[in-house]
């Protein structure tokens, strides 16, 4: 009896793998037609809180004459999604469109895998069909508190 409880233990424990915390500053620099000096941003600054995700997003496009981004004088969350286990569905709401942008972001430990759901023609050009973004140091976010933002 002791056995098949053990081993019943021993199963589940197995069966159960832990989600990733996707808490963090992420961040990937690409140059735009390889010219270096006219890097674009895609940036996401992210809280998760059980399985739900709430953050700010930053992107840049034709070497930052094209911003889209969720700093401003009255900041809002504009990332939310749900986690499981290492894999979450996030929307972003960007500035430059007028339907949320889904995609899936998938957690790698210390890299994480963006893709849009949808590259059709209305997404914005702020943000990648897909991208790798590193986990970076955290960012100041000025006056901006990311977990009191997404509190509320």
């Amino acid at each position: 009896m002791i056995v098949r409880v053990f081993m019943f233990l021993v199963l589940i424990s197995a069966t159960s793998v832990a989600a990733e915390d996707f808490t963090g500053s992420w961040s990937i620099v690409y140059p735009k037609n390889g010219v270096e000096q006219y890097d674009d941003y895609f940036e996401l600054y992210l809280i998760q809180q059980g399985n739900e995700i709430c953050g700010l997003h930053f992107g840049s496009a034709r070497g930052t004459a094209k911003i889209d981004s969720s700093f401003g004088s009255d900041p809002s969350p504009t990332v939310s999604g749900e986690v499981e286990k290492n894999r979450a569905k996030i929307e972003i709401r960007s500035s430059h469109s007028v339907a949320p942008i889904e995609g899936t972001f998938v957690h790698h430990g210390g890299f994480g895998e963006w893709r849009v759901n949808d590259p059709g023609e209305d997404r914005p050009i702020t943000i990648p069909v897909r991208a790798e973004l590193n986990t970076v140091p955290p960012v100041d976010l000025g006056p901006i508190d990311l977990e009191e933002l997404c509190s509320q």
